[in-house]
């Protein structure tokens, strides 16, 4: 899936959910999941009706590997 932010870019996002966590990953469209040019958030839906939304390595820099997704420490 594709979605477009702002009047430019077009990003390729990845969504894997597991359990109570769903994981949300963008990169420039064709880029490969083994690519280090992602940003990953977590929403954790742990303590509901709460939300927690964090990023992996505390930043939504493109520099993450996709498949890398569930090892990082997000805050």
């Amino acid at each position: 899936m594709a979605i477009q932010v702002g009047a430019a870019t077009v990003y390729a996002k990845r969504v894997d959910v597991v359990g109570t966590i769903t994981y949300i990953g963008e990169a420039v469209v064709g880029t490969l999941d083994a690519g280090s040019t992602w940003r990953i958030s977590k929403l954790d839906a742990t303590s509901t009706p709460d939300l927690s939304i964090t990023w992996a390595s505390g930043t939504a820099a493109f520099d993450k590997v996709w498949n890398d997704r569930a090892s990082f420490t997000y805050s």
